[in-house]
């Protein structure tokens, strides 16, 4: 389809005013094939890229031959976003972690920020001190993650913290809101760690009303991303007014930067995320500051800002 496609491109982007693409890596990627074809047209343009690819391609890669041809291929579909982005306008980056790694190559970075959320689903003022009221009651800690339970999220890591967690007695009650490849695996290791009443493996849930519940109802997210990407989960923890925990990258750190809301732990070490965790339950006044902060930083966050902010920069391309 490569030469249809081409010859639809070439016609849209010469008829129109404003131009975005939104980049894969390399391979079949349509947006990618529009940029170059900009480039030829001689057009100013924007580009949006989501994430650092190579390390999620890298864990994905089971086999000795993937491995292999993902370390062939890194090194050329670098060069070829580079040399995109060195011709762009502006560049949309999502998130602290795909800022820092392309910024320098695009002569007009923006770091930018993907949510759904609208004002009116902000957590209320009463829900707020609700929750911050039942935390410094010493209550079980209230703990969830959204997301596909997925190597690259971390779900063994995000159980080992739960066990460590259960062998200093730090009550608690952990939800996994997602579906995906290691689910039943978790489910395993859920009963091999003697986890079964402090853990709950929902499954797929796809109503948005539950998961923002989800989220208002707890006490922190429990994070442990393998890759650098830009996970919305976090922004909308935050705008329901749930602390974030897990392991440190640029990305939660800078959704934070302003007002507060997380805590973090070096990457790939469940035993420094349960020590944070265990930190949070024994100091609840700090952990229901921190419930405030969160909420104020979820303020940054919602699609009519963000968005807005978003059309600008294209305008200038």
């Amino acid at each position: 389809a490569y030469a249809k496609v081409q010859r639809t491109l070439r016609r849209e982007i010469a008829a129109h005013r404003h131009l975005c693409f939104t980049l894969g890596f390399m391979m079949g990627d349509w947006p990618l094939i529009a940029a170059r074809e900009a480039i030829r047209q001689k057009r100013r343009f924007s580009v949006k890229l989501d994430r650092v690819e190579g390390p999620i391609l890298q864990d994905r890669a089971q086999t000795l031959a993937q491995r292999a041809g993902v370390k062939l291929l890194i090194p050329a579909a670098y060069a070829t976003l580079r040399h995109v982005l060195s011709k762009s306008t502006v560049a949309l980056l999502q998130g602290a972690d795909t800022y820092d790694f392309y910024a320098s190559h695009a002569p007009d970075p923006h770091c930018i920020y993907n949510t759904h959320t609208s004002v009116a689903e902000q957590i209320s003022p009463i829900d707020l001190a609700a929750k911050q009221t039942r935390v410094r009651s010493g209550a079980p800690l209230r703990i969830v993650y959204l997301g596909r339970a997925a190597p690259m999220k971390g779900p063994f890591d995000w159980l080992d913290a739960l066990h460590r967690l259960q062998s200093q007695n730090v009550p608690f009650e952990a939800t996994w809101l997602g579906d995906g490849p290691n689910l039943e695996a978790m489910r395993q290791r859920v009963a091999e760690l003697g986890l079964t009443h402090h853990v709950t493996l929902s499954g797929f849930e796809d109503r948005r009303d539950v998961l923002l519940a989800a989220l208002k109802d707890s006490d922190v997210l429990m994070f442990c991303h393998k890759t650098p990407e830009s996970p919305r989960c976090l922004v909308e923890s935050l705008v329901c007014g749930c602390p974030i925990a897990g392991y440190d990258t640029a990305y939660p750190r800078g959704l934070i930067a302003q007002y507060g809301g997380g805590v973090f732990s070096p990457q790939n070490d469940p035993a420094a995320l349960a020590h944070t965790i265990a930190t949070l339950h024994a100091d609840r006044e700090g952990l229901a500051s921190l419930i405030a902060q969160a909420a104020q930083s979820g303020t940054l966050y919602n699609e009519d800002a963000v968005y807005a902010h978003r059309a600008n920069l294209m305008k200038r391309a």
